[in-house]
């Protein structure tokens, strides 16, 4: 096992000519180790030209926990972590600050499965999936998405993947174009006892959903904001329960909904 508990300060990882690995991972860089690790620790103004600002994991098998902080780190994909073929849980852990020129400002999935709990993600940039983007299984309970900004999914991207989501609060999120909180291409979400609070997009001022699949219950939209799909634009099929829609706002259409080619379904909404 690999216990970690000390800070990582200002590393950088700038890349070469050669070898898969390079550019990737700011402090740490995993590849095809056969240890389970626990990171305890603080990752702070680390970057990386390529893949992990922090670190990065490639084809490492066993499991990963983290319970710390991830602050101003910076990559090309993944701005705090990316990872790749593996399984991480997350817990107790803040990400602010984080940056990615292209998916996602604190966490890029690729291919890899991760647990989110009790966790902060806050004011992290990326051009897709603000906080995270993932590209195969996502699992997140009690935790926070706030103020993180993208042109698609201003929190989370989810491509072509799935996402099981329970008691998180989604507010102050920002998409330029798809998906203020979430953007769900082609996708497979399930949101249940969640709240979406003044997130804003041009389409889904909380969510947007192209030919994907959308299940919420007992969740609340409130005070966001889009051109189309105050709340929700919906391209895709989408089944909403128990759920409420208070004070949405569309500057075009579907003050809370906008629901073009879907197929969607609501039961005991207010």
């Amino acid at each position: 096992n690999h216990n970690f508990t000390r800070s990582f300060i200002n590393n950088v990882a700038l890349g070469g000519t050669s070898g898969v690995v390079n550019g990737n991972g700011g402090a740490i860089t995993f590849a095809n180790v056969s240890s389970n690790c626990l990171f305890d620790c603080d990752f702070i103004d680390n970057a990386a030209a390529e893949h992990g600002g922090c670190i990065n994991f490639n084809q490492t098998p066993h499991n990963i926990t983290f319970k710390g902080n991830f602050k101003n780190n910076y990559a090309k994909y993944g701005g705090a972590i990316d990872i790749y073929e593996y399984e991480i849980n997350i817990e107790n852990t803040q990400f602010a600050n984080n940056t990615a020129e292209k998916y996602g400002g604190a966490i890029n999935n690729e291919n890899s499965e991760i647990y989110i709990e009790n966790s902060n993600f806050t004011q992290n940039t990326a051009k897709y999936g603000g906080a995270i983007e993932n590209r195969y299984y996502l699992e997140i309970e009690n935790s926070n998405m706030e103020n993180n900004y993208a042109e698609y999914g201003g929190a989370i991207d989810n491509d072509a993947s799935e996402i099981s989501m329970k008691n998180t609060q989604f507010k102050n999120n920002t998409a330029t174009i798809s998906g203020g909180a979430i953007y769900n291409d082609c996708g497979k979400i399930e949101i249940a006892d969640s709240n979406f609070t003044q997130n804003t997009a041009t389409y889904g001022g909380a969510i947007r959903s192209d030919e994907g699949e959308t299940t919420i219950e007992n969740s609340n939209f409130t005070n966001n904001t889009a051109e189309y799909g105050g709340a929700i634009d919906n391209w895709g099929a989408a089944t909403i329960l128990k759920t409420q829609f208070i004070n949405n706002h569309a500057e075009t259409a579907g003050g809370a909904i906008y629901n073009e080619e879907g197929d969607m379904t609501i039961e005991t909404s207010d």
